[in-house]
């Protein structure tokens, strides 16, 4: 049975120390391209799944064969119920198909919520003891020293993988995790471990490598600009003063020199920050920014909040169903909002775990997840007065991990491989206090059968997913075979993201067809065939703009060919708005299908009340101009559109247009 013990302890390992690590993009292992299309979440979440999955059968072997006894605290109840929750609410969610397997980007549906419930689960009987609960620390601070390895050579400007466009600024670090904000709030989970490491550890050697660390995951903090990381690391070195002052720990010179250490890094880092910046990005500006509530971030924050706030009083029991925050997005985002954070702008992400949870899970599930952090950290420092010293470090440290993750997630954004450490320093903080199940053998069995089986279905499912995404990343490459293979996946019929990459497949093809010059019926051809496809995905998911975008656009490449596509764009574009009124990008495409129909008058109606909603963005005034001079619309009604052009940085585009309409104003 010491075989099946081993599994279990490093199950746990990989899912805490692993996950944070993996990505499909292996280019500077020498790898052409990204081995699939989402190269961060769909890798880190099948790797959880599997690990969490092959923990769980070995836990349920041990307690079949009666080798082992089931452990368990009273917080588990908080995890069933926000696990049942999540279930109920995406049974009746009018997304299914995202509330169950999650956004490709943030994988907070059920799909990504069961390894999570799984690792709570497994780890609450793992950590049985002082020994095996730093075991777990250590296994966490050995991954994110390996994350912060590669954040500092990001940060240097040596990143020997190449990531393509970046949604932020260059020279940003962001290692593994796609976005220097999960990545910052990640590190405040190592930050508040690796002084209780360093506290507890009687080699030299290693009680300076785990200062180290610290001092790392605290720079790289402060340097990522992160302002909720900014908190949550305050969180974490609160509690470490806590860890100190309840322990009345001697510190030795070692540790002295370090903490030395850490303050004049700190003071460097901000130093520098201050006067040069990182990545092109200050950090007096950062926190300057912070204070600005009409521009940048903060206003595309609190306008995001807003919209949760909206769709919590039009759904409070149940929301609209796990991860679908898009279609709250959809539905309440404020034209104010466009020209802070562009027309094309899409959050499937509130920005703030409660109000995501309560959006999208309804107000219970918002309440169970705040109890759940709040007691099992109030049950961790309580457990800590009654335990050794060290043990009580580490106990504490597992808090600020809980408490330091739930400070971001105020304002920050959920990460598979940060989800999956919160959820185990959840259950490490009340490992102190859980007791063995004192429940008839048959129904103990059956209680940790039933998660094991769950957990099995998990990890089919994510790996099915990964194989589909692998599949759509060889066919953008041009693997047609791959085309072929992506297109039969289950995720390609019923997942709306797959649903819209197959019909952007098709429209490619349509365009590379007219591109070669090939006859005029072989692209309609393909345009009917990629129209169809994009049909399909509306159908399935009428409540996602980008799928109304896409196809009114496609349609208008080809209207010029046949009138009829102009009008079937038309209504592609008219059902965007119905979904989304705040929707510039489908007016445009609304307003391109009436010009091309001749209906200058509604092309002018339709966009002259949104030309300006995104001033960033010259070109729905562009149209609203042209189809003005066509319709003869008297000049003064648009000419603050025309002042708009000429307002451009570089206007020699809109030249020709500009003197069209001063010579119409002069006549």
């Amino acid at each position: 049975m010491r075989a099946l013990r081993t599994i279990e302890r490093w199950s746990l390992y990989v899912a805490v120390g692993l996950t944070p690590l993996v990505t499909s993009n292996l280019t500077a292992l020498g790898a052409a391209r990204p081995l699939s299309a989402h190269v961060f979440g769909p890798p880190k979440l099948s790797l959880l799944a599997l690990s969490i999955a092959t923990g769980l059968v070995a836990l349920a072997i041990e307690t079949i064969r009666g080798t082992r006894r089931f452990r368990w605290h009273a917080s588990g109840w908080l995890v069933v119920g926000f696990l049942a929750t999540a279930v109920v609410s995406a049974s009746v969610s009018q997304a299914p198909a995202v509330a169950w397997l999650g956004q490709l980007e943030d994988l907070q549906g059920v799909l990504g919520i069961v390894p999570l419930a799984g690792i709570w689960l497994l780890a609450i009987n793992v950590a049985d003891g002082a020994n095996e609960l730093r075991r777990i620390a250590t296994a966490t601070a050995l991954g994110g020293a390996a994350v912060v390895g590669y954040a500092f050579v990001q940060l240097a400007g040596f990143d020997p993988t190449t990531w393509g466009s970046l949604p932020f600024e260059a020279g940003r670090a962001f290692a593994t995790f796609g976005n220097p904000d999960p990545l910052a709030g990640y590190l405040a989970m190592p930050l508040a471990l690796a002084p209780a490491l360093a506290l507890t550890e009687r080699r030299a050697w290693l009680r300076v490598a785990w200062w180290t660390l610290a001092v790392a995951c605290l720079v790289l903090i402060i340097a990522s600009g992160v302002r909720g990381a900014w908190i949550a690391a305050a969180v974490s070195l609160v509690l470490t003063a806590t860890v100190l002052r309840r322990g009345r720990t001697d510190l030795a010179r070692l540790d002295q020199m370090a903490l030395a250490g850490a303050a004049l890094a700190v003071v460097s880092v901000v130093v520098v920050g201050v006067f040069a910046g990182f990545g092109g990005m200050r950090l007096d500006e950062r926190v300057a920014s912070a204070l600005d509530w009409r521009s940048g971030s903060v206003a595309t924050r609190l306008n995001t909040w807003r919209v949760a706030v909206e769709a919590v009083a039009d759904a409070p029991l149940l929301g609209t169903g796990p991860d679908t925050f898009r279609i709250a997005w959809y539905r309440y985002r404020p034209v104010a909002d466009i020209a802070v954070g562009g027309f094309a702008g899409v959050s499937s992400e509130a920005h703030s775990q409660p109000l995501q949870l309560a959006a999208t899970m309804g107000l219970s599930g918002a309440v169970l997840w705040t109890v759940l952090v709040l007691a099992s950290t109030i049950a961790g420092l309580n457990a800590a007065r009654s335990v050794s010293v060290s043990r009580s470090a580490v106990t504490t440290a597992w808090c600020a991990a809980v408490l330091s993750a739930a400070a971001y997630l105020c304002t920050g954004i959920a990460d598979v491989a940060s989800s999956a450490v919160m959820w185990t320093a959840l259950a490490c903080s009340v490992s102190s206090r859980a007791r063995v199940l004192e429940v008839r053998p048959t129904v103990q069995r059956a209680i940790v059968v039933l998660p094991a089986a769950v957990a099995v279905v998990a990890a089919s499912t994510t790996m099915q997913w990964l194989g589909a995404d692998a599949a759509l990343a060889a066919a953008r490459a041009g693997d047609t075979d791959a085309e072929v293979s992506f297109e039969s996946s289950w995720l390609a019929r019923v997942h709306p993201q797959y649903l819209l990459a197959r019909a952007d497949l098709l429209r490619d093809r349509a365009m590379g067809i007219r591109a070669a010059g090939a006859p005029v019926g072989d692209f309609l051809a393909a345009v009917d065939e990629a129209s169809a496809a994009y049909g399909t995905a509306a159908n399935v998911a009428p409540w996602e703009h980008d799928i109304a975008v896409r196809w009114s656009s496609l349609l208008n490449e080809a209207g010029p060919e046949d009138p009829a596509y102009y009008r079937a764009a038309l209504r592609a574009a008219q059902a965007g708005i119905r979904a989304y009124p705040a929707s510039l990008a489908c007016r445009v495409q609304a307003a391109l299908a009436l010009y091309g129909l001749g209906r200058f008058d509604e092309a002018v109606s339709i966009l002259d009340p949104a030309w300006s909603w995104d001033p960033a963005t010259r070109e729905p005034a562009r149209i609203l101009v042209e189809a003005a001079l066509a319709a003869g619309t008297p000049p003064k009604r648009v000419s603050d559109a025309v002042d708009l052009l000429r307002s451009a940085p570089d206007a020699t585009d809109h030249a020709d247009l500009i003197s069209r309409w001063e010579d119409a104003a002069g006549r």
